[in-house]
């Protein structure tokens, strides 16, 4: 779902022979998904009750963890500069409950997570249909969820893939790559040459790139994007939503949900196109691509939500927040909701009076979705896989 920040950037806290390539790559379940009436595009905003002090977050440039936001269906999660992972939304599966350790890269798949460790070994919780959170033991240098099967790239440069293969999106071609992004059915990589390679489902021409030099790639239900080496975006498969309507720009990330895809541009901004988009209505537009301005430094795009982290580290999300999955924990909101949420805070009840108070005019809730696995079986996993 992972999962980008700029262009295949190191991290410093990796051992020398281990390239964290921090892609966000983030894609969600399709086959599962009702048509529940649009919410407005909102803020996400604080979850607590009241408003104690907390420390703030930081994205200080001398930390050793480039911070990082993805998206699954229902969930979300954030990777903070101190190497520490922070998800809500949907749980059932245990898929928002991340470890308590220190990691440099993330991933969100539709009802599964990982994130990947400084001495390059994976973990993974959430539903495990098809062994979806159990990867190899190997040593990895980068890692992308899909809708039911994941895929790492290992430091030695092979990628590879696991969980469900119904349509061959595990089968991955030989080859030395730099960075994978696992969709759908269907999966995407860089090559080291620069070139892009696709394997599984084509109902689309999702496996079908366009030819060139490209330096990330980024893949939903039914199409893919990927930026070339001057910063230009390229898309293709899929376009009843707008999804290969892409922006002019240079941009630094790419992250594509299931039926649209934000970018952040060389100035910081986020543009997002495809489904979600203002004005746009029908059954898969919930206000995903309104993207907020400001300055970011990491978006993701999902099915019916996408969020963005700021260089301070707060996060801000929009679209659908059914399950919470748009409300980040009051430690991650941005300023502009803690100060909101501080003000409707209401007043003591009087003695022997007692006071009825509406939920928040914020809180855009639509009928809540449930995630099904769309083939196989397989238990929840809360407990974090490792080699």
């Amino acid at each position: 779902m992972r999962s980008t920040e700029p262009l295949a950037v190191p991290s410093r806290r990796l051992a020398p022979a281990v390239r964290s390539f921090v892609i966000t790559g983030v894609v969600v379940c399709v086959s599962a998904c009702g048509g529940a009436p649009k919410p407005a595009a909102q803020s996400a905003r604080a979850a607590a009750a009241a408003a104690p002090a907390v420390p703030e977050p930081s994205a200080a440039a001398d930390s050793p963890v480039t911070p990082m936001i993805v998206v699954g269906q229902a969930h979300s999660c954030a990777l903070s500069a101190d190497g520490s992972v922070t998800c809500w939304g949907q749980d059932m599966h245990g898929q928002a409950k991340a470890p308590g350790h220190e990691y440099v890269q993330i991933s969100a798949g539709t009802i599964h997570t990982c994130a990947l460790a400084a001495d390059a070994h994976v973990d993974c919780w959430g539903f495990n249909g098809d062994g979806r959170v159990n990867p190899p033991s190997e040593s990895y240098a980068q890692i992308s969820l899909g809708h039911d099967h994941s895929c790492a790239v290992t430091t030695t440069g092979e990628v590879l893939c696991w969980g469900a293969n119904d349509s061959g999106q595990t089968n991955v071609p030989e080859g030395e790559y730099t960075q994978v992004s696992a969709g759908h059915a269907f999966s995407c990589a860089v090559r080291k040459d620069a070139t892009l390679a696709c394997w599984g489902a084509n109902t689309s021409g999702q496996t079908a790139p366009p030819a060139g030099a490209f330096t990330q790639v980024s893949v939903g239900a039914e199409h893919g994007c990927a930026t070339d080496k001057d910063g230009k975006l390229h898309c293709w498969g899929r376009d009843k939503e707008g999804e290969l309507t892409v922006p002019d720009g240079k941009f630094v990330q790419l992250s594509t949900g299931a039926f649209n895809a934000c970018a952040l541009a060389e100035d910081k901004h986020v543009v997002c196109w495809g489904a979600g988009l203002p004005g746009s209505s029908g059954l898969r537009n919930y206000g995903q691509s309104e993207a907020p301005k400001g300055e970011f430094i990491s978006v993701a795009a999902g099915e019916r939500h996408s969020c963005a982290m700021s260089p301070e580290g707060w996060v801000e999300c929009w679209g659908s927040d059914a399950g919470g999955r748009a409300t980040p924990p009051f430690e991650l909101a941005p300023t502009k909701d803690r100060d909101e949420h501080a003000a409707e805070k209401p007043a003591p009840e009087p003695v022997g009076q007692r006071m009825s108070a509406p939920p928040p005019a914020h809180k855009r809730l639509e009928s809540f979705d449930v995630a099904v696995p769309s083939s196989g079986g397989g238990a929840t996993t809360t407990a974090p896989h490792s080699r």
